[in-house]
């Protein structure tokens, strides 16, 4: 083949003559051919076996051969052809060329047609290259076109091709599946009469007049939601994509188009799904707070009022009835509140919420909430705190405190002599997070490794014996492992049968130096109640005389639907020295607040008409032209998560949950009006 210029020549003459003459002009011209000589047809039919060249020239005449017996053989190899032949035979030669040879020369007698043996072996050679490089590339475009086809063929997407005028130039199988159209129906015809709905007529001609006069196409690139229309009139919506590119100057669009039906169903369906999910969550919600208002009502008429008959004059009998129905009604309420917390749990309506608060001073208020359970069995509980424990964290007091009561409670309750203890140690720490570890201690009986693993299990307990003698849900465990959880924190246990227990959580608490500054002094808390715990511990007997009444100074509103809950918080109140006015529906309350002064208002939430929350706001909104703002404490037996927030959000400045027991009536008063 031709390398560096060098040209490799296959010469086909029988003449020895002219096979000199051939070489004596490729001497003197100083031409670059590498040549070979084949005196007749079949030797050069061995030759071009053999090798491949560059070049024939070939006499059309060698003895009984002529050079169309062997003209197929070179022009299957691309080798270009020049035939030389004498005067007076240009009609041979012509024939040849139409046969397929490139060119030809006239011999003369003289052989001057060597003379111009290399111009036309250039013309030759430029003529076959060129036409192999045009047969080339339409072997490339022929391929580059099955290959896109077959692409566009096998793609999911309809691809519609469309030149300028927006006629359609392009339409592959899955635009032929989504739209109805074969490729004859389509191509040639205007897109948007076939395809589009008429709401896009208008914008759709803009954007090609855009195209043309710019040659910029709006939403290039971006994915659009619109409706297109089945050969069937059927309209369907489609997502599309589309770009734009120049071929020979001229501009083409391609639009990727994609049916989304089924996602769209898909959509609805979970969309309809979700809906009926919400509304399923609000529905457990409302009947879990309608269950908790349903029992702490009446619970609040039977622990409330066995406290107010405890504190009046009774025989050591009577004594011990009201002793006994309060003792009662408070283990079935922390029963009922064992239920509904799991009940919550399980639902999905348990929440955190966090605020800084000094853990020293909120021990040790929790230590006088379980010491007296202690005592009564003549226990010793203490509560050690690390010396590097953080006086401030922050986390949710309300559930720290919820976790620790369950764990020494239980401690107590399944330890017969020795002691409990709560010791509080700094876990880690660096300039961000701390872990701190909780562990309570007992001496008792200890937990076999078996039973270990049924103790976080509902309505679980080890010992049925046991279970019979304290009592208990056998939830306090699971909701104290959901809530230690729940915080980011872990609670496990590590026991020895016959030398007690000790029952760990640890939870992970963000410091925040500059906050902590900024709330040192402060509990954190918002409302008064959640930083100050009450001992469930029976009431002492004794007499009226046993409570100071101070002299009835403060005039209070209490507004309450509930007969039994609204007779309990008047006798209360009346107990602890306010004077009380009592009305049963939200409008007779802001009538009161209107016209009447009064120091603090016990607003029940939930009220057939004119409910607590609107109430409230009514209220407040008159007071914007009062001149006063008269403290609104919210009651409610619901006790559901996220009800505080609600409370204080309608106005209400602080929040106390059914049943109310004297010393929380206190905590209160003591609060807003001294």
């Amino acid at each position: 083949m031709m390398d560096n210029l060098t040209l490799k020549i296959l010469l086909i003459e029988d003449d020895l003559i002219d096979q000199m003459a051939f070489k004596r002009a490729v001497k003197e011209q100083n031409l670059p051919y590498e040549y070979t000589v084949a005196s007749s047809i079949s030797e050069a039919a061995k030759i071009l076996n053999n090798e491949e060249f560059d070049l024939v020239i070939s006499d059309f005449s060698l003895g009984d051969s002529n050079l169309f017996d062997i003209m197929n053989t070179i022009l299957q190899k691309d080798i270009p052809i020049i035939v030389t032949t004498g005067i007076g035979d240009e009609r041979t030669a012509v024939r040849a060329i139409k046969g397929g040879v490139d060119d030809y020369i006239i011999k003369d007698a003289d052989r001057n047609y060597l003379n111009i043996l290399a111009t036309t072996v250039d013309k030759a050679i430029e003529r076959k290259r060129s036409i192999l490089e045009r047969r080339l590339a339409e072997v490339a475009l022929q391929r580059s076109e099955e290959k896109f086809r077959a692409i566009t063929s096998s793609a999911h997407d309809g691809i519609i091709l469309l030149n300028q005028q927006g006629t359609i130039a392009f339409w592959n199988d899955a635009a032929m599946h989504i739209f109805g159209y074969s490729s004859e129906e389509v191509l040639g015809k205007e897109l948007h009469d076939l395809l589009a709905t008429p709401e896009y007529y208008e914008s759709y001609q803009e954007g090609l007049d855009i195209l043309r006069t710019t040659g910029h196409l709006r939403l290039a690139g971006q994915i659009i939601e619109i409706t297109g229309r089945h050969k069937s009139g059927k309209e369907f919506p489609i997502e599309l994509t589309i770009t734009h590119f120049k071929l020979q100057d001229e501009l083409f669009v391609t639009g990727v188009v994609r049916d989304i039906t089924e996602r769209k169903q898909a959509e609805q369906e979970l969309n309809q799904a979700r809906v009926a999910a919400e509304a399923a969550d609000r529905a457990k919600s409302e009947f879990l707070a309608n269950i908790s208002h349903e029992i702490r009502t009446p619970m609040t008429g039977i622990i409330s009022m066995a406290e107010l008959l405890i504190d009046t004059p009774l025989d050591q009998q009577q004594q011990e009835f009201a002793n006994t129905i309060f003792d009662a009604g408070h283990h079935l309420l922390l029963v009922i509140n064992d239920i509904l917390d799991v009940a919550k749990i399980e639902s999905g309506f348990l929440s955190i919420d966090n605020s800084i608060f000094e853990l020293t001073p909120f021990l040790h208020s929790l230590s006088r909430i379980v010491s007296p359970e202690a005592a009564k069995k003549n226990l010793t509980f203490e509560t050690l705190i690390n010396p590097d424990v953080p006086f401030h964290v922050n986390c949710d007091p309300l559930r720290l405190r919820q976790i620790l009561i369950n764990l020494t409670t239980n401690a107590i309750k399944f330890t017969d002599q020795g002691h409990v203890t709560l010791q509080v140690s700094l876990e880690k720490e660096n300039e961000c997070d701390a872990s701190i570890r909780f562990a309570v201690s007992d001496s008792g009986t200890g937990i076999s490794p078996d039973n270990q693993n049924k103790l976080f299990q509902p309505f679980v307990q080890v010992d049925t014996s046991i279970t019979r003698r304290h009592g208990g849900s056998g939830l306090g465990l699971v909701i104290s492992k959901r809530l230690a959880e729940a915080m980011g924190g872990a609670i496990g246990l590590e026991s020895t049968l016959g030398q007690g227990s000790t029952f760990w959580f640890v939870l992970p608490y963000t410091l925040s130096t500059k906050k902590l500054n900024e709330c040192a002094g402060k509990n954190g808390t918002d409302t008064i109640l959640d930083s100050i715990p009450v001992p469930k511990t029976s009431p002492t007997s004794g007499t009226s005389s046993d409570v100071v009444i101070a002299k009835l100074m403060h005039h209070v509103l209490l507004v309450d639907d509930d007969p039994v809950s609204g007779r309990v918080a008047q006798y209360q109140l009346n107990k602890l020295g306010c004077s009380v006015q009592w009305v049963t529906s939200g409008t007779d309350a802001v009538n009161e607040v209107l016209n009447n002064n009064y120091t603090l208002v016990f607003m029940d939430c939930h009220m057939p008409g004119m409910d607590g929350f609107q109430a409230t706001r009514a209220i407040r909104e008159a007071e914007l032209s009062m001149g006063r703002r008269i403290p609104i404490i919210a009651v409610t037996a619901r006790a559901m998560e996220g009800d505080r927030e609600i409370c204080l959000k309608a106005g209400m400045d602080d929040y106390i949950s059914k049943p109310v027991e004297l010393p929380k009536m206190k905590i209160i008063l003591d609060h807003w009006i001294i």
